[in-house]
């Protein structure tokens, strides 16, 4: 998907994908827009921040869940990021990610 109004209408819809129906392959999906913005056509950079945000939010809401065929790379992600990353950033995916969790709580839709 190299075309910027179809990546920014993927970011919409699965944030309002995770928002309502608290899917976590929507927070997964977002999670690899953000570590990879120039494949799927969004003129971003690469954001650490959201994308361990959305890795978190992704583990969270799969948790105790087995799904078939589904490698756990939302989780292997975040236990790599944090042995990796400065703690400031994980901080900052931290509250993002309690913010996301809060909003879906609440069932607040937003971006």
């Amino acid at each position: 998907m190299q075309d910027k109004a179809k990546g920014d209408k993927s970011i919409e819809l699965y944030s309002e994908d995770l928002m309502t129906e608290k899917n976590w392959e929507s927070a997964l999906a977002l999670m690899n827009i953000y570590l990879y913005p120039e494949e799927f056509g969004v003129t971003l950079e690469p954001d650490l921040v959201k994308t361990l945000a959305y890795a978190y939010v992704s583990s969270d809401l799969r948790d105790g869940r087995h799904e078939n065929e589904f490698n756990n790379v939302d989780t292997k992600f975040v236990e790599t990021m944090q042995k990796e990353l400065p703690s400031e950033t994980i901080e900052q995916a931290k509250a993002l990610y309690l913010e996301l969790m809060t909003r879906m709580n609440s069932k607040q839709i937003g971006k």
